[in-house]
């Protein structure tokens, strides 16, 4: 049943988006303590609301809505990467891969839930129920953290089943319009088969949800992509850096 299942998800999935202008991904959006005011900041709404579970300044910031993730990069002076630019770096330069890493997953090597769904699940390195610290899992081969498992990571495009069917070889940038936005990656509270590198998540731009994270995107002229998600504490020295 699940080897069906997963065949039925592949064929949204392919042909895999491969080449892409190599920007870089920024450093981490974490936690609750640092970053969420800055979101506030960013984008004038009201501060996210925190998890139901304790979260460090070295946890990813969650529960933010696409456009707060979207104008909290800009604000930073990056983008949110397309969801070609995001499949690219968590490869990390290992085409055909399942999973970052290898084809095979378990819980030494990422933070995800029980095997079917849905809930956080402690065992092995990941001893968290809902997020953990930022960089607890080894990075990929372009050494960037948590690109599965941990938070979901908005992405600029709009969702569409069909696109990767008709879209240009190089470096696509999505579909002109839709109603949902991508996700990518799985998270905290998900089965394993949502961390695959391929794997497309989809939500309502509006929605808020405690496994929903982001991570901003530099082009590669401004040189650089963040190595983790965004936490707390990382939005002072992201704008840090913008600003310079």
């Amino acid at each position: 049943m699940r080897a069906a299942r997963q065949c039925l998800l592949c064929r949204r999935e392919l042909p895999s988006p491969r080449d892409v202008d190599q920007g870089i991904l920024d450093d981490d959006h974490r936690g609750h303590g640092g970053a969420v005011p800055r979101v506030h900041a960013a984008t004038g709404n009201a501060v996210p609301p925190a998890p139901d579970f304790s979260q460090g300044d070295d946890h990813p910031v969650v529960n933010v809505t696409w456009d707060e993730a979207d104008a909290y990069c800009r604000w930073a002076g990056g983008r949110l990467p397309t969801e070609a630019e995001w499949e690219y770096a968590a490869r990390g330069g290992k085409e055909g891969l399942i999973f970052p890493w290898g084809d095979t997953v378990s819980h030494e090597q990422a933070n995800y839930g029980k095997e079917e769904c849905c809930g956080g699940l402690v065992s092995g390195r990941d001893r968290w129920v809902g997020t953990a610290p930022v960089g607890s899992f080894d990075p990929d081969g372009f050494g960037l953290y948590d690109m599965a498992g941990n938070a979901w990571e908005w992405c600029a495009d709009w969702h569409d089943d069909e696109y990767y069917g008709r879209s240009p070889a190089a470096d696509p940038q999505g579909p002109s319009s839709g109603q949902l936005r991508v996700l990518r990656g799985g998270s905290w509270y998900y089965w394993p088969v949502k961390l695959r590198a391929s794997f497309r998540g989809k939500s309502v731009p509006s929605l808020r949800s405690a496994g929903f994270g982001f991570r901003c995107l530099r082009d590669a002229s401004l040189d650089a992509f963040s190595l983790f998600p965004l936490t707390h504490e990382q939005a002072l020295s992201c704008r840090e850096v913008a600003d310079e």
